[in-house]
């Protein structure tokens, strides 16, 4: 059982994704199911119930938080709004 990336996937993996209807979650994996291709997982989350999941639609936080890294140079070199021009202190 893999995430969508092909990382192999395991209990007590923190995991962050979209559930079945799109929206984000993010939680810790546990009792994985093999023998199913889907909701073939539980999110156990912090605020909220449990979800079922599906594994190979989700990414272990690491592989998340690298992937956003490595976007930062480019964020770094996309040009800056300029700053508004300060304004004389009246005295």
């Amino acid at each position: 059982m893999h995430y969508k990336n092909g990382r192999e996937a395991k209990e007590g993996d923190s995991v962050v994704g979209k559930n079945w209807c799109g929206t984000a979650v993010c939680g810790t994996l546990s009792d994985l199911n093999k023998s199913t291709d889907s909701c073939n997982g539980q999110l156990n989350r912090a605020l909220g119930p449990q979800l079922y999941v599906t594994v190979g639609e989700l990414y272990h936080v690491e592989d998340a938080l690298a992937a956003v890294e490595a976007l930062q140079p480019l964020a770094d070199t996309a040009p800056q709004p300029p700053l508004p021009a300060a304004t004389p202190a009246k005295s």
